[in-house]
């Protein structure tokens, strides 16, 4: 019955060389395991890495299209900006450009009116000057006149006696009424020449006012 069946020491041999090939096979099997493992993570670093690149790369792109955009509507409200500050010193030297020119033309009317002040006061002035001399030279002549008939009723009184006819005093024609502010208020916008009104020499025959200078004729008389 046990020829051809391993005996119990060679079942131990057996079995201890069995066991020796089993730690080899698990050594060797653990050692390409960890090999494996070691590969793989390596695979995995390596993966990873490239999709980190390439994530860093794709991420770099959309910042640098960001920064694109903004930089466009930087520009654009840029331009608006310097848009708004052409049109608001456009505006503001029209505005400028009006002021002056108002100013200008209120000081030619400033001007106008002072001048047109100055010649309605030198207007004045004259014609007052004027009326003053013809009342001075009418009261003189008035005076002389005066004085010329007292003396020839003097001397007709002294010549006829008191029964001689009574002399009538010699009519002295009046002077022009001087100008008054309603005149001056009424030529207020009518351009006044002053060349015309002030004479170039103090002559009375430019005078309105006729001056008698030659005495009353005395009436013939016969002696008693």
């Amino acid at each position: 019955f046990t020829r051809g069946f391993p005996d119990p020491n060679s079942i131990e041999e057996q079995k201890l060389a069995y066991c020796r090939s089993l730690e080899h096979q698990l050594e060797e099997g653990n050692k390409s395991l960890q090999q494996q493992n070691i590969e793989r993570k390596k695979q995995l670093h390596e993966a990873a890495e490239q999709q980190k690149q390439a994530l860093l790369l794709h991420m770099e792109q959309q910042v640098k299209m960001q920064e694109m955009a903004l930089d466009e509507q930087t520009n654009h409200a840029l331009m608006g900006l310097k848009k708004a500050a052409l049109d608001q010193r456009a505006a503001l030297e029209q505005q400028a450009a009006s002021l002056t020119l108002e100013y200008q033309q209120r000081k030619m009317q400033e001007e106008f009116a002072a001048t047109q002040a100055e010649m309605q006061r030198q207007y004045v002035d004259s014609a007052t000057k004027l009326h003053s001399e013809v009342q001075k030279n009418q009261y003189e002549s008035k005076s002389k006149m005066q004085r010329e008939w007292e003396r020839q009723v003097k001397e007709r009184h002294e010549v006829l006696g008191p029964a001689s006819v009574n002399m009538p005093p010699p009519m002295i024609p009046q002077a022009p009424v001087g100008p008054t502010i309603a005149s001056v208020n009424s030529m207020r916008h009518v351009p006044v020449p002053v060349r015309s009104v002030v004479p170039s020499s103090p002559s009375y025959s430019s005078c309105s006012v006729p001056v008698q200078t030659r005495p009353p004729q005395v009436a013939s008389f016969r002696y008693a």
